[in-house]
């Protein structure tokens, strides 16, 4: 070691004859290890738990504290003061606390800041005019109530840190015996530096080492990390901090801008965290995303019992980086050759996801600004599966790959109710039995038995099928992985059934004309709407521009009446081999002839002949139990009536007249009140009745409610 590096203690640095006292300078920085912001706090905690090992179990040495000594033995430190101020705090409070002569500890009196004239006054009267009353409740409190403590010392930010770190020392160290001779035997120690020793100028060493810049969250939390696994394995620890400094950096470097790194390790350090956390069977819901929480919560051993456990969360935390960063190209390249944005052979198709990587969106936004998580469980879950193949790609083939990630994008886009680990939810926290079931599919290639409270259970039904299908059908897997990946499915195409291979063509030409006109097609094919059943008065239709119409009626839900729209859309694709716009005008404009001459209006021919049937955005109608078809409403919102809701029949028979706030089922025109019954429309009371056939109107109730409006302008 260099003579000029010296081994001291804080109190026989002042012994040592060079030193007489240790002045923080002006160009110095306030103390603030006693901040209260959750960073500050989470340093001072660790740094104080660091010396209670320290004093009650295995000695400390806090590293290098550099600067000069002044010809008349004034020590300025350059870097360290932040480390020599908490010392100080903790030898006066082991001083006092222990009753320790004043003479033993007047050295303390020889530390002062000269930053402001409030911090160093503080100093001097706290060594010298005070002694808490111990046991003492709060110690910043009592010198707060000091007749000599000046008010305007709480605004010095120095002092208002004092204040905090003397309370959080006397609950930490309260209990611990003998403090003043624990810190006397040398428990504690640093090496000091001489820089003129060295023949460096101050300038110098300020260029060089930044002075004054504190360390950064990443660089703490490293620290932390390594201190921790040091206490299991000291080969283990310096393996990973290699790593980290080298080539898991290195993989950060290829994804991000360099000023992003630090915390991209945060970032993916959190998801392993969750990894982890599910295959213990546990949670992360209300847990805190603060990595030095996760530290305490994942990494840190407690009693001999938990070593294995803890060593296992390291190795997973070795392999989840490993596998990314010993990958021969680069992450995004690898991500492009399995996945893409819109249907492409031998590719998976990433449903709303445009242009993100999975990995390098999980570096950038596995975390929000609060702290919270912003990678939804679906991104999770796959790039969990990602990860875990590359941790065993020797024994997996691309092809087979493949063919599971697909499986499992599939059950992702399918479980979003089950995709949350809020164990207060019904079905509770699932992600653990989530993973187990990724493990499953992507290892083996089995996809898992439904019921488990995994996956949904009709998606987990469907790819078993799925994958026995395309075992006995190889030549019909492009073309079922092209329907999976159409935007009305997300990989469910249960609507369509494997038994249907020859509609998987016909469905892609199907919904690429008007949707409009598909909805019609479809209602004169047959009444394929769906009632809502948790609600029961709600109906869902197509959509003229809103996938997510759509989508409900295509995806196994709780609505009554999905196997009816199946058969409706399956009578529809059978009856041609290709659509187009004018094929499906001319079987709405059929099935509107055929009721025109059999003089039988019910409501698909309303539907199909007048555009006001038609909701076009979210595809809801509305009908309680107590009203007909011929009383619907039409809706605008997706969940709730709205001053936008309206009566169709109504809304046809006079467009121009006035809604009534309080009543969808009635309109005002000029000074008459018009409402639409069951099998009359009603003017001002009166009631004009529309001619029917076992409750079917045989006469057109537009037509003939035109008629009346007409009569009242006469």
């Amino acid at each position: 070691m260099n003579d000029d590096m010296r081994k001291y203690t804080f109190s026989d640095i002042f012994a040592s004859g060079d030193v007489k006292s240790i002045v923080i300078p002006p160009i110095q920085r306030d103390y603030v290890q006693g901040r209260m912001d959750e960073a500050t706090k989470r340093i001072r905690k660790n740094f104080l738990d660091a010396l209670y090992d320290a004093l009650v179990d295995t000695p400390i040495t806090l590293d290098f504290v550099y600067g000069n000594i002044e010809g008349d033995g004034k020590l300025i430190p350059l870097d360290g003061q932040q480390r020599l101020t908490t010392l100080f705090l903790l030898y006066w409070y082991a001083a006092v606390r222990d009753g320790v002569d004043y003479k033993d500890y007047a050295f303390l009196g020889h530390f002062s800041y000269e930053t402001r004239f409030s911090s160093r006054d503080f100093c001097n009267d706290l060594v010298t005019r005070f002694v808490p009353h111990f046991p003492c409740e709060s110690i910043g409190k009592e010198l707060e109530d000091q007749s000599w403590f000046a008010l305007s010392w709480k605004k010095d930010p120095t002092i208002s840190s004092m204040l905090v770190v003397l309370d959080d020392i006397n609950e930490k160290f309260s209990s611990v015996p003998d403090l003043w001779q624990r810190l006397n035997e040398g428990r504690i120690s640093f090496f000091f530096l001489s820089l003129r020793d060295m023949g460096l100028s101050d300038d110098l060493y300020v260029k060089m080492n930044s002075r004054g810049k504190p360390l950064t969250r990443f660089e703490h939390f490293k620290a932390d990390l390594e201190k921790r696994m040091n206490k299991l394995d000291k080969n283990v620890a310096k393996r990973i901090v290699t790593k980290i400094d080298g080539v898991w950096t290195d993989l950060f470097w290829k994804c991000l801008k360099v000023d992003e790194i630090d915390d991209a390790f945060l970032m993916y350090f959190n998801f392993i965290c969750d990894v982890i956390c599910y295959k213990r069977n546990d949670t992360t819901y209300a847990g805190s995303r603060n990595e030095f929480d996760l530290l305490d919560r994942f990494f840190t051993v407690r009693d001999q019992k938990e070593k294995d456990l803890v060593m296992e969360n390291i190795r997973i935390l070795e392999n989840l980086f490993d596998c990314w960063s010993t990958l021969p190209i680069h992450p995004a390249e690898f991500e492009r050759e399995f996945f893409s944005e819109l249907h492409e052979d031998g590719k998976v198709r990433l449903f709303d996801m445009k242009g993100v990587l999975l990995f390098e969106n999980c570096l950038t936004g596995y975390l929000k600004e609060n702290g919270e998580r912003g990678f939804s469980f679906g991104k999770f879950v796959l790039l969990y599966a990602l990860s875990l193949y590359l941790c065993n790609r020797e024994g997996i083939s691309k092809d087979a790959f493949r063919r599971r990630i697909r499986i499992v994008n599939n059950l992702a886009m399918n479980s979003e109710n089950e995709l949350n680990d809020n164990p207060n939810r019904a079905g509770g926290n699932r992600l653990p039995e989530i993973i187990r079931e990724v493990d499953s599919i992507i290892l083996d290639g089995i996809v898992p038995q439904d019921g488990k409270g995994g996956f949904n259970s009709n998606q987990l039904t469907e790819e078993r099928a799925k994958l026995e299908w395309t075992a006995a059908n190889p030549e019909l897997s492009e073309s079922l992985y092209e329907l999976e990946d159409h935007d009305l499915l997300y990989g469910q195409i249960g609507i369509v059934g494997l038994e249907n291979a020859d509609c998987f063509a016909s469905f892609k030409s199907l919904f690429a004309c008007n949707w409009d006109k598909v909805d019609t097609a479809l209602m004169a094919t047959g009444d394929y709407f769906q009632r809502e059943r948790i609600n029961g008065w709600r109906y869902q239709v197509g959509s003229a521009r809103n996938q997510s119409a759509w989508r409900s009626l295509f995806h196994v839900s709780a609505n009554v009446g999905m196997e009816n729209t199946r058969n409706v859309l399956i009578t529809l694709l059978k009856s041609h081999k290709e659509f187009s716009d004018a094929v499906l005008d001319e079987i709405k404009d059929d099935y509107i002839a055929g009721c025109m001459r059999e003089k039988r209006f019910d409501f698909r021919y309303y539907y199909l002949k007048y555009d006001s049937f038609r909701p076009g955005s979210y595809g809801k109608l509305c009908k309680t139990a107590d009203k007909s078809w011929y009383e619907v409403l039409v809706m605008k919102t997706e969940t709730n009536l709205s001053s936008n809701t309206y009566q169709p029949f109504l809304m046809e028979i006079a467009p121009e007249a006035e809604r009534m706030a309080d009543d969808y089922h009635t309109v005002r025109y000029k000074d008459t009140f018009v409402s639409c019954g069951k099998d009359c429309i009603v003017l001002n009371g009166k009631a004009e009745m529309i001619a029917q056939c076992d409750g079917v109107d045989v006469e057109d109730r537009i037509d003939k409610g035109r008629e009346l409006i007409a009569s009242i302008c006469v």
